[in-house]
């Protein structure tokens, strides 16, 4: 494989500081979103580091308080790597840094929140259920071994979809007690992250060989496009307030964009450059905060300071939750898009309560 280590503003947020998964408690967060990591960011939005790692990092979750968790990207057995969101550091280089907790565990590379509380992670020995607040294994490994990459809950089964080690698309359940083949469309192809669309009707696969390329398929499992890229992608995250886009966190420092007219993922789409300047990307996640985390092999400080640390960069705003990591929905946009089905909070039991929540508590 080419590449693995040792596997090769939300409205609440501007009330009450950054939110939670779930719907806790309000958050401290010295974030100035004034950070460098990309010389080229698209306007609009923000970066900042949230921590650094003298370690490869690879996989992005979150524990229940909202704090990031990161793995070492490891066949399996990788400790996490929390950073406390509520914590102040030593500012480094003009940065402000969160501290970090190295907790033991037994992760692959790819990571990913359910609904259930839990984490689970693709390893070559199959899917393991993980404590999101401790890292201890809870059960597994279960289903046909994995390539220790991509690996997402379907939101509208809860079924954990991952890649097989021969890049077929399997699926288990949360109990672990059953498993599948969602795709055999990418088997033989080297399929690193995997991401369902905020409706569930799509699969997104960052698919890197035989060639780059950009995969879509429906949920039937069968294919709607391979969309060609000149970089190599990795991660992939989805953009829920207007303009709605994906966008891939890739191996040459780049990040791409893609807009599907009228939101048509059955169309070709547009690509342009989200990002650049940055360093080797990898797998990424959507937070409680509705802002994109991406792991980068480099670090750029404020002060633009470079170090061969791996670091984890936050981008905001308006990045759409996936099933498990909670939170109060970003604007009405979000609302309109279904966005509110992911949601734990318990206060949002309809589209309409969502809706309610943020006209009355917009600022």
């Amino acid at each position: 494989m080419r590449r693995i280590t040792n596997l090769g503003v939300a409205c609440a947020a501007l009330l009450a500081g950054a939110l939670t998964v779930g719907g806790g408690s309000a958050r401290a967060d010295h974030g100035t979103g004034s950070g460098h990591s990309f010389t080229v960011l698209n306007a609009g939005f923000t970066q900042e580091i949230v921590g650094v790692l003298p370690s490869f990092m690879g996989g992005v979750a979150f524990a229940p308080d909202g704090d990031p968790l990161v793995d070492n990207c490891s066949s399996d057995g990788s400790p996490l790597h929390r950073f406390d969101r509520q914590g102040v550091a030593p500012v480094v280089s003009g940065t402000n840094l969160h501290p970090v907790t190295t907790l033991t565990s037994s992760a692959g590379c790819g990571l990913t929140n359910h609904p259930n509380g839990a984490l689970y992670t693709n390893t070559i020995a199959g899917v393991r259920k993980l404590d999101a607040n401790t890292g201890a294994a809870l059960a597994g490994p279960f289903g046909p071994g994995g390539n220790a990459l991509g690996i997402a809950v379907d939101p509208q089964t809860g079924n954990l979809v991952y890649v097989q080690s021969g890049g077929t698309i399997d699926f288990v359940d949360a109990a672990l007690t059953t498993s599948g083949v969602f795709s055999s469309v990418t088997t033989g192809n080297f399929v690193d992250g995997i991401y369902f669309d905020p409706t569930g009707n799509f699969l997104f696969l960052s698919n890197r060989g035989p060639i780059d390329q950009l995969t879509i398929l429906r949920r039937d499992g069968t294919l709607v496009q391979n969309v060609l890229m000149s970089s190599e992608p990795d991660g992939i995250a989805f953009h829920a307030t207007t303009p709605k886009f994906v966008v891939t966190n890739n191996t040459d420092g780049t990040m791409t964009r893609f807009d599907f007219a009228a939101n048509d993922f059955t169309v070709v789409p547009t690509q342009s450059v989200f990002a650049s300047g940055g360093f080797r990307g990898d797998l990424t996640q959507v937070g409680p905060d509705s802002c994109l985390y991406v792991t980068q092999n480099g670090t750029r400080y404020d002060d633009l300071t470079v170090t061969g640390e791996n670091s984890l960069v936050r981008i905001c705003p308006g990045f759409a939750t996936p099933p498990g990591v909670g939170g109060t929905p970003t604007d009405k946009d979000q609302c309109k898009n279904d966005g509110w089905k992911t949601f734990t909070n318990p206060a949002f039991k309809n589209q309409g309560d969502c809706v309610s929540f943020v006209v009355s508590h917009k600022p």
